[in-house]
């Protein structure tokens, strides 16, 4: 039986209404595959991140034995620093004393013989003229009577220090004037000092002044530079004795150093007991530190976590954490 053109039409349309209803009938169910894992690395929502990703409880456990080692270590090396520098320090406080009382009988001896010494009367005698003739306005004169004022003045202290030992004023004279006696000029200086002299015993003290000026110019920056040279060594300082000795010195750098590498070798002593290899302790350090820190905003596997309670009193005191 022919199906009339319209009827067809009709029948058509309605089929392909039914296969629109049907998405199964057009398309085959598909398996979308999951994406390749990769090695060290965990899927998005499984496990912590942060700081304490992949810190275990055995790792904890290992921490809680390398604390201990690091803070003992740390601390042992600290009291034994501070003791030698603590034991370095009395024996210095006691040369410091002794030389104290050692300075201050030089220098009560060393008062009395230039008070028994008579050139000194002459030194104070020469400087009131000094200030006469200065008052009168004779600074020529004023000076030269100050010049040979100062040089008696000198020779008396000199003269006073050898008498208490010489390790003050004398000594500082002999190192200046022997390093003095070799410059290329020193025979010419003297030349010149003897012109002066003359020029004084003759009145005319401007001249006496002018060649003493050129003196002091000439030799001036030299004896400054010498002078520095001996204190530096040691001469004329009667406080020298209160130096330690090198041996002293030696071990009070090894003390210093000791304490500066304390916490370098505690760290070491740390990851050396708790059987970790460096860089995995300093991660499980960090991680516990910020847990102890931070309990809830500082993610951790929960057997780990049990153990940073369980070890909690330690791993603060170790790690610092208040």
């Amino acid at each position: 039986m022919s199906v009339p053109r319209r009827a067809r039409f009709v029948l058509i349309l309605a089929g392909l209404v039914l296969f629109a209803a049907a998405p199964s009938a057009q398309f085959p169910k598909l398996r979308v595959p999951k994406p390749p894992s990769i090695p060290g690395v965990k899927p998005p929502g499984h496990g912590p991140s942060g700081p304490c990703e992949g810190v275990t409880e055995d790792d904890v456990n290992r921490l809680d034995k390398g604390v201990t080692a690091e803070r003992e270590t740390r601390e042992r090396m600290t009291r034994d620093a501070e003791a030698k520098q603590a034991s370095l320090k009395a024996a210095q406080d006691r040369r410091n004393s002794s030389t104290a009382q050692d300075v201050m009988k030089t220098m009560m001896c060393t008062s009395d013989a230039q008070d028994k010494d008579t050139r000194q009367k002459e030194a104070d005698r020469l400087h009131d003229l000094a200030d006469q003739a200065s008052e009168k306005g004779d600074e020529a004169q004023s000076r030269a009577y100050s010049r040979r004022a100062n040089a008696i003045s000198e020779a008396v202290a000199i003269d006073a220090d050898r008498k208490c030992g010489g390790h003050g004023a004398a000594d500082l004279y002999d190192c200046i004037h022997t390093e003095l006696a070799g410059d290329a000029r020193a025979a010419e200086l003297d030349g010149m000092r003897r012109q002066a002299a003359d020029a004084g015993r003759r009145g005319d003290h401007a001249t006496e002044n002018r060649i003493l000026d050129q003196v002091d110019e000439i030799e001036g920056p030299t004896k400054a530079m010498v002078q520095m040279k001996c204190m530096v060594g040691g001469r004329g300082q009667l406080a020298a004795g209160a130096a330690p000795s090198e041996a002293e010195r030696l071990e009070g750098e090894q003390a210093a150093d000791q304490l500066r590498n304390a916490t370098d070798a505690g760290r070491q002593a740390g990851y050396e007991a708790a059987g970790l290899e460096q860089r995995k302790y300093a991660v499980v350090r960090d991680c516990v530190a910020a847990r102890l820190a931070d309990p809830k905003g500082t993610p951790i596997d929960p057997q780990a976590g049990g153990a940073v309670d369980q070890h909690a009193s330690n791993l603060r005191q170790g790690l610092g954490v208040p």
